[in-house]
């Protein structure tokens, strides 16, 4: 899944409803599903990508967790 609300010209929505079709198959296979959905656009104006990554590898988030 990508960040894709994060890009210029794209919505949030549109990254909500695939992550949403994602989840979805991944329930109708039987695969245990946990989502934590963040809504972050502030943080990208204040925060620079670096900084905001190391902390959450710090805090035990993964790099596929992160989307990098």
């Amino acid at each position: 899944m990508t960040a894709s609300g994060f890009a210029e010209g794209k919505l949030c929505v549109a990254d909500l409803v695939a992550c949403c079709s994602g989840l979805t198959a991944l329930v109708d296979r039987g695969r245990a599903t946990d989502v934590i959905y963040l809504d972050l656009y502030g943080a990208f104006g204040t925060v620079l990508c670096d900084i905001l990554v190391f902390t959450m590898e710090r805090h035990g988030f993964g790099r596929w967790t992160i989307g990098g």
